[in-house]
């Protein structure tokens, strides 16, 4: 009996473990996908070094103005933002069904209802919204050029931080799935004596 709880109280744990990752991972995705700090260009010299503008998915902020100008996606020369834009945004939308379908079946492990066949399921729920945004990653990563002929000689092109939690969110949701799927490998233990009723 005892052994038979500690699997239980294991399993709850690799639940638990895949929620937070999902969680933390969507909450990644939504501050990076509103965020303007995908690129940012940086004029480096031997005095000092400044930030010149900060590109966003949608948007270009300039560090002379105020506010952020909506430029569409001028400012990509290879023209493949939309791609890489349209896969993150899928990616979040699938990543919301998962934390959904991660917290349902950490409520259904407690009453004992919880079932292998559903965390498999979730489990590869959770590795399709990764490969969405790894692939959107990669391709705004390597194939977003901004055009820099308007700007001085000496800048230096760096990914920002909306980047850095989008690809942080994307290796969590990895290993939320791997906990995931850890607890399709065994069974929710029912938590109440059924024969009760039927006495």
């Amino acid at each position: 009996m005892a052994k038979i709880k500690r699997k239980a109280d294991k399993r709850f744990v690799s639940l638990l473990i895949s929620v937070i990752c999902a969680y933390i991972s969507a909450i990644c995705v939504i501050i990076g996908l509103c965020t303007n700090y995908w690129i940012e260009i940086k004029n480096r010299n031997l005095y000092r070094e400044e930030t010149i503008a900060h590109f966003g998915l949608q948007r270009v902020c300039w560090s002379n103005s105020d506010r952020c100008t909506n430029s569409g996606l001028d400012y990509d020369r290879t023209n493949t933002a939309p791609a890489a834009e349209g896969l993150l945004i899928t990616g979040g939308f699938v990543l919301v069904v998962a934390c959904c379908l991660a917290l349902f079946n950490t409520y259904l492990h407690q009453l004992g209802r919880s079932n292998q066949i559903l965390s498999a399921v979730i489990a590869a729920v959770l590795v399709l919204a990764s490969v969405f945004l790894f692939v959107g990653i990669i391709i705004f990563g390597v194939k977003v050029e901004v055009r820099t002929e308007y700007l001085n000689v000496g800048n230096v092109q760096y990914m920002g931080y909306s980047f850095g939690l989008t690809t942080t969110a994307a290796i969590l949701l990895l290993i939320g799935a791997g906990f995931h799927a850890i607890t399709s490998c065994s069974q929710a233990q029912p938590k109440f004596n059924q024969n009760l009723f039927f006495q």
